[in-house]
């Protein structure tokens, strides 16, 4: 999967959900990918959903980088948190505490 493919995996389930929605809520967002890199995906999904005035989803980061400049760059694209590989399961606990579950079922 590249980013251009998860642009597209978020376009068609807002598509199926006949615009009303979104079921995204956690995107791990890989950055460094061919065809379309995860700070261009990132940007595009933000716009889409903004531009069909949808709740927007957490997205983190996910990358081999720990530099300030790709951590800035992650932010400047819209992404929420950076976790830098490899992740770890304390990582992955603290992301998933982010979520509100109990929102997002009675959404549903």
């Amino acid at each position: 999967m590249d980013g251009r493919d998860a642009l597209h995996k978020v376009m068609r389930n807002v598509q199926e959900n006949e615009g009303r929605k979104c079921d995204y809520v956690l995107i791990l967002m890989d950055c460094n990918m061919p065809v379309m890199d995860g700070y261009e995906a990132t940007s595009r999904i933000r716009q889409f959903l903004f531009d069909n005035a949808l709740p927007q989803p957490l997205v983190s980061a996910v990358t081999g980088h720990s530099e300030q400049s790709y951590v800035d760059r992650a932010f400047e694209a819209g992404m929420n948190l950076v976790l830098s590989k490899p992740v770890s399961h304390e990582h992955l606990d603290f992301l998933l505490s982010k979520l509100e579950f109990p929102r997002l079922l009675q959404q549903q």
